[in-house]
């Protein structure tokens, strides 16, 4: 997940993955580090063990062990308000996969077994970054980057002489069974039905046209 900021300070990536393996990129000052260090460490802890705010929401799995939440901080100059967003047991608020972002969008979603779960976000105009969390035999949460609008980006993109960059953004996230999920979504193109199939990663999402038009419905 990256972040540009406005300040100067640059880019940053920061992402969790599970009690045992976890990857830390950040690139930008330790002072800055340090303060989204205990942005996510210090508020998970605390904001989400006591259910006060600024918790914005939770979306809690079918079987109620896990939880998604995400909350927004001002943190000061200059990054100000920023949002943390956190995948976490029901009974243990240590982040099993976390990251930064603005406070623009962000939704969540489980399958019925609570075994699988999206997350969505998107920190700008530039279309969501869309996270499958998956649990494996062990009980990790191994995270894959899914991209529905890809086949939707690519025929924008062939379209000789175009006037503007592509702009996808989401409406729904719906499991339809306990492997496929569909996103309602719309771009430039229009308004869109965009199937996944989480057990053939690598695949194109099955895209179903809705509307030449944005269709908020």
């Amino acid at each position: 997940m990256t972040l540009n900021l406005s300040a100067g300070v640059g880019k940053f990536s920061c992402t969790f993955v599970g009690p045992v393996k976890s990857s830390l990129v950040y690139r930008f000052s330790g002072v800055v580090r340090s303060i989204i260090q205990l942005l996510i460490l210090g508020f998970v802890m605390t904001v989400l063990a006591h259910g006060g705010e600024p918790v914005r929401e939770i979306r809690h799995s079918p079987d109620k062990k896990y939880l998604v939440a995400w909350f927004d901080q001002d943190v000061g100059e200059p990054l100000r308000d920023m949002r943390s967003v956190v995948l976490c047991a029901s009974d243990d608020s240590a982040p099993l996969f976390s990251f930064v972002s603005n406070p623009r969008y962000t939704d969540a979603a489980w399958n019925a077994s609570s075994n699988l779960c999206i997350i969505a976000d998107a920190p700008d105009n530039g279309g969501p970054v869309i996270w499958l969390l998956r649990m494996n035999e062990k009980g990790d949460w191994q995270p894959e980057v899914l991209d529905p609008f890809a086949s939707l980006s690519k025929e924008f993109y062939d379209i000789p002489d175009r006037a503007s960059l592509f702009r996808p953004s989401l409406l729904k996230i719906e499991w339809l069974s306990e492997t496929k999920v569909r996103f309602r979504g719309y771009c430039n193109l229009g308004t869109y039905f965009m199937t996944v199939d989480t057990t053939m990663p690598g695949k194109a999402a099955e895209v179903e046209k809705l509307s030449d038009k944005l269709l908020r419905e």
